[in-house]
């Protein structure tokens, strides 16, 4: 993606803008800087550790005032010593901010009961019969034998078709959630932002194509779940039924539909009722004449889930079936299998980067991104409303997504996680996870469409990786940062990272905090208001065009 670009001087001079933040107005809503330290957790982080660099990081980041907030955020680790960091957090007079990681590539309970009951719970891949992904250690391309990939290997589906994916993930998530909202309720106002699932993306092998060209086939989502939802959301059919159905009211919009029909009272996908898709029910076109396809039947072309119910357990099963093959059934319906520039693939999935850096029509309000991005958003919406079911306030819950428009093609495509994954309308937040320069106003395209939002955030943020400690364009860029995403709706930041071993642990100083230029800048931002903000970083022209 071309970076976008932005008139520094113009934002630092602009007007506060009413009613984009919860508090009525952007620039003097009031952010929080954590600290990010993963090692908070570890048995070596006694209560005396953890006083000591509380300690620290007040001496650091300054206490700060009505406007900045200074705090420590981690991954939620369990009530016993979470329940003690929040009580030391009380003392110290800081904030805490709480990461649950309920993520479909992190590997736990949920994925090997999926292995063991279903491997349809997974994600397969577009152009493969290796179900479980490209990078698995195995010689998959030329010879070369790669190692596991957490992100593109075994990575379950995250289809809301997917029963027990569905079931076990939501349950993780509302234990946490529960246990986090006792915490609360004994020290109220120390947790001041829950940030849930980290970077939730679909299976990332496209990523690898540059080294293994091999990988531009192992495109997911195509299990039988998620090939089921994308033809049930396209017709407004099963779970998207617009009067019964559990999703109703969220299958695929007209952009990609085309004209809904009116029945019995309600809008409808003009598809919903043809008998097969070859055959329109009404005047117009049919599914066929719409997309271009030449299916004959609804039921699924690979592994129907009607015709073919059981659950499959064996590794070595064929995902992509052929004539007289188990699992295989003739002119039945696909997902797209070959990635180009049509409306058919387009319903599947829009690729910003692919698109021209463009977004789908009806973007912001309604967006027609396809299926694939839909999928991902849906899993992210579905589990932090399971967060508020359980509990928790949704004015401090945030997302936290890779924004796909800044990253590249590969990615971008393959993962399938733009900036939107990362807005919660319920909430009206934005949560991304960003290195270096991030440009508010993918976030803002969001947020500001509700008008008592609660901002957006960066939940792993370090404005220049692999600078020195004590470099001063570190210092430079991290205040600039502060001062822009400040007036412009930011209300968390996750800085990263917080490392108490020293050098042992970041031999690279890849995203250094303590003892740094960045956590200078933070704290000289910590101590300043919107009437008194600190100078002019140094060597940053602010009448000059970033790049």
């Amino acid at each position: 993606m071309k970076t976008m670009k932005l008139l520094v001087v113009a934002i630092l001079s602009l007007a506060p803008l009413a009613g984009v933040c919860g508090a009525g107005v952007a620039g003097n809503a009031p952010l929080t800087i954590y600290a990010l330290w993963e090692g908070i957790n570890s048995p070596t982080s006694t209560e005396p550790v953890i006083r000591t660099q509380m300690d620290n990081l007040l001496a650091q980041f300054g206490p700060g005032n009505a406007w900045h907030h200074p705090g420590f955020a981690f991954i939620y680790g369990g009530r016993p010593k979470t329940e003690v960091i929040v009580r030391l957090a009380k003392e110290k007079g800081i904030s805490i901010g709480l990461i649950l990681g309920e993520q479909t590539h992190t590997r736990g309970r949920a994925e090997q009961v999926l292995l063991e009951k279903d491997l349809r719970s997974f994600q397969w891949r577009m152009s493969t019969p290796h179900w479980e992904g490209y990078m698995t250690g195995k010689n998959t391309n030329a010879g070369a034998v790669v190692a596991a990939d957490a992100r593109d290997n075994e990575v379950p589906s995250p289809s809301r078709y997917s029963p027990l994916g569905q079931k076990l993930f939501a349950q993780g998530t509302a234990k946490k959630a529960r246990e986090i909202r006792q915490i609360m309720n004994e020290y109220p106002g120390v947790i001041t932002c829950i940030n849930g699932l980290i970077e939730e993306e679909l299976a990332v092998g496209p990523a690898q194509v540059k080294k293994y060209p091999a990988a531009a086939g192992y495109l997911g989502d195509y299990s039988p779940f998620a090939v089921t939802e994308f033809r049930d959301w396209l017709r407004h059919r099963g779970m998207y039924d617009d009067v019964d159905g559990k999703f109703a009211g969220q299958g695929a919009p007209e952009a990609i539909t085309g004209a809904f029909v009116e029945m019995n009272g309600f809008r409808r996908s003009p598809f919903y009722n043809d008998p097969d898709p070859n055959t329109h029910a009404g005047p117009g076109v049919s599914f066929n004449q719409k997309f271009g396809t030449d299916f004959t039947s609804w039921n699924l072309k690979y592994w129907d889930t009607q015709l073919f119910p059981d659950p499959i357990t064996d590794k070595h099963f064929n995902p992509l079936p052929v004539t007289g093959e188990k699992g295989y059934t003739e002119g039945g319906f696909d997902a797209p299998r070959r990635r180009d520039t049509s409306a058919w693939w387009r319903a599947w999935s829009w690729d910003y980067l692919d698109e021209g850096s463009r977004y789908p029509p009806g973007n912001p309000a309604n967006p027609a991104f396809g299926f694939r991005q839909v999928e991902v958003a849906h899993y992210v919406r579905d589990m932090f409303d399971v967060m508020a079911a359980a509990g928790l306030p949704r004015d401090i819950t945030y997302a936290h997504q890779i924004p796909g428009e800044t990253v590249g093609p590969d990615r971008c495509r393959s993962g399938a996680s733009p900036v939107w994954t990362g807005y919660l309308p319920a909430c009206g937040t934005v949560g991304v996870t960003c290195f270096g320069w991030f440009d508010f106003r993918l976030a803002r395209q969001y947020t500001e469409l509700t008008p008592d939002n609660h901002g957006w955030g960066i939940f792993e943020w370090h404005p220049k990786p692999f600078s020195k400690r004590d470099d001063p364009k570190l210092y430079d860029a991290a205040l600039k940062e502060l001062l822009v995403y400040s007036r412009n709706g930011c209300r968390h930041l996750f800085a990263g990272w917080w490392n108490i071993q020293g050098a042992a642990a970041d031999p690279k100083q890849i995203f250094w905090l303590n003892d740094s230029k960045f956590a200078a800048a933070i704290k000289v931002f910590m101590a300043s208001t919107p009437a008194n903000p600190p100078p002019t970083p140094t060597g940053v022209f602010m009448d000059k065009v970033i790049q």
